[in-house]
């Protein structure tokens, strides 16, 4: 195995009879097809699919959510579906999945332009209004954030990661894509917060992913309804 073969895209070679030839989808240039395994067309793609789309869906359900409205759940849900997909596009190479990895991205764009044009819409909503007591605590808990933030670890070896991997092009492009996606959706959650009145502030996981939470105590945060 050359080493070439190992990083640079060579969409157009196949070096095994794989399980799922002959491939029937359109597109064909990520990667060298069963170059590690007779069953996955394309592993660094499909792994990176997961983790690079998928995995930040996951993390913006369970924690950058904080108005808890389910606008945001299925915004994130779509962005999982566009990780599944992709990573089924090139595992097998068939032109299914390859539907199931380009749709949902439309579903996204419409998700978020949704989010967009209903920021203002707070009519089912009941807004928490901030008492003295209230305000005191946030303002405590914003200081003991800002001590802990100085407190955070840096990680310089992320970007090894991609060539202990073997990166390619295209799994640059997924975790760009993913990043990107997820970002403008914690985006519109801010909006969302900021046209509700909450307070809210960003953390960061692992230093590079940004997550939209409430500075409201949960003594004094009253549920919203999900629209």
């Amino acid at each position: 195995m050359q080493s070439a073969d190992y990083f640079i895209n060579n969409g157009d070679q196949t070096v095994d009879d794989g399980y799922w030839e002959p491939h029937t989808s359109s597109i064909d240039f990520c990667e060298t097809n069963y170059l590690h395994s007779s069953y996955i067309a394309e592993p660094h793609n499909l792994f990176s699919s997961l983790w690079g789309l998928s995995l930040l869906g996951l993390i913006g359900i369970y924690y950058g959510n904080p108005t808890g409205e389910i606008r945001f759940k299925i915004a994130y849900g779509i962005l999982i579906l566009i990780g599944i997909g992709s990573a089924a596009l090139h595992g097998t190479l068939n032109w299914v999945f390859q539907s199931a990895d380009e749709l949902p991205m439309i579903y996204l764009v419409i998700s978020a332009l949704y989010c967009l044009i209903e920021l203002g819409d707070d009519d089912d909503v009941t807004v928490p209004i901030p008492s003295p007591s209230q305000q005191k605590y946030n303002n405590n808990n914003n200081n003991n954030n800002s001590n802990n933030n100085n407190k955070v670890l840096k990680y310089p070896w992320l970007p090894h990661i991609f060539v202990v991997l073997g990166c390619t092009l295209h799994v640059i492009w997924h975790v760009m894509a993913g990043l990107g996606g997820y970002t403008i959706l914690q985006f519109l959650v801010t909006c969302r917060m900021s046209v509700l009145g909450l307070p809210c502030k960003i953390q960061w996981i692992l230093g590079i992913i940004p997550v939209v939470v409430s500075t409201v105590s949960s003594r004094y945060k009253e549920n919203t309804k999900q629209l």
